[in-house]
């Protein structure tokens, strides 16, 4: 009916993921995932200026970014991230290989 009327079906706003690592030698691992992300389909980024956390959440609400995945030493040693939706500003620990599925389900499967 919405196309009858000349209005253009709505889409789920797309998911965009910025990636931060809290330690300069978590760079390496942040781009890491930022390649898996992508390979699922899902748009990411890696914050590399430096910024503090608070800076770098803030600049990624401003555009618009949907997830954040925040990777810190501690965390990132016992095989996990936080990972915080930027909407509902809600945020939880989990295994790095669940992201994918966490930000979409249906991409849950890998396509290599």
């Amino acid at each position: 009916a919405r196309e009858k009327q000349g209005i253009s079906p709505s889409r789920p706003p797309r998911k965009r993921v910025l990636i931060i690592p809290l330690d300069c030698g978590l760079l390496a691992e942040a781009i890491k995932l930022a390649g898996m992300l992508r390979e699922n389909g899902i748009p990411s980024e890696v914050e590399v200026m430096g910024r503090n956390l608070s800076r770098a959440l803030s600049d990624g609400s401003r555009r618009d970014i949907t997830h954040a995945v925040i990777i810190g030493p501690k965390e990132f040693s016992e095989g996990k991230i936080v990972f915080r939706d930027m909407r509902g500003k809600v945020q939880e620990d989990i295994r790095i290989g669940d992201l994918p599925a966490k930000i979409c389900p249906k991409s849950s499967s890998h396509r290599s």
